[in-house]
C-alpha cells in the first residue's frame, strides 16, 4: 500500500489538495524505538515460545491479551473506566479456560515418552535461535 500510494501522495502535495511536511527527527527516533520493541522484540519472543512450547499454546496464550487489557484499563488509576458486561467477563473466562485447557493438555503429552523426544528438539531449536539472536547482535 505505502509503495502504491506514492504517487497519489504526490499528486496530492503538488495539487494543494494536502501538503505534507517532513516530520522532524524525534519522530523518526520514536518510530525506530517503537519499531524494534513493539515489532522486532515481541516477534522474536514469540518465535521463541512457540519453540519452547508450541504454536496452540503461544496463540491462545496471544488470545489473553484482551481479557488483560480489559483489567489493566479497570485497574489504571485514570483510565476511563470500561463498562462491565456479561457477556465480555464470559467471553474473557472462556479465554482463559481455554487457555488452562490447552496447556493441561500439552502437559499430558510432556509426560509421554514422546514428550520428552519433543523437549529436546524444543531444545535444539532453542539453541539455533540463541545462535541467531547472537549473530543479530
Amino acid at each position: 500500500n505505502g509503495v502504491a500510494c506514492i504517487p497519489i501522495l504526490i499528486l496530492f502535495h503538488y495539487t494543494k489538495l494536502e501538503l505534507f511536511d517532513p516530520a522532524p527527527p524525534s519522530v523518526f527516533a520514536y518510530l525506530t524505538v517503537n519499531a524494534l520493541i513493539g515489532t522486532v522484540l515481541s516477534d522474536l519472543l514469540w518465535a521463541k515460545a512457540v519453540v519452547l512450547t508450541s504454536p496452540l499454546t503461544v496463540n491462545v496464550g496471544m488470545s489473553l491479551t484482551i481479557p488483560l487489557s480489559f483489567l489493566a484499563d479497570f485497574v489504571t488509576p485514570g483510565a476511563t473506566r470500561p463498562s462491565v458486561q456479561l457477556e465480555y467477563l464470559l467471553g474473557a473466562l472462556l479465554v482463559l479456560l481455554s487457555f488452562i485447557g490447552v496447556n493441561a493438555s500439552d502437559s499430558a503429552e510432556q509426560q509421554e515418552p514422546d514428550g520428552a523426544a519433543r523437549l529436546r528438539e524444543a531444545n535444539d531449536l532453542a539453541d539455533v535461535m540463541d545462535d541467531l539472536a547472537d549473530l543479530d547482535e
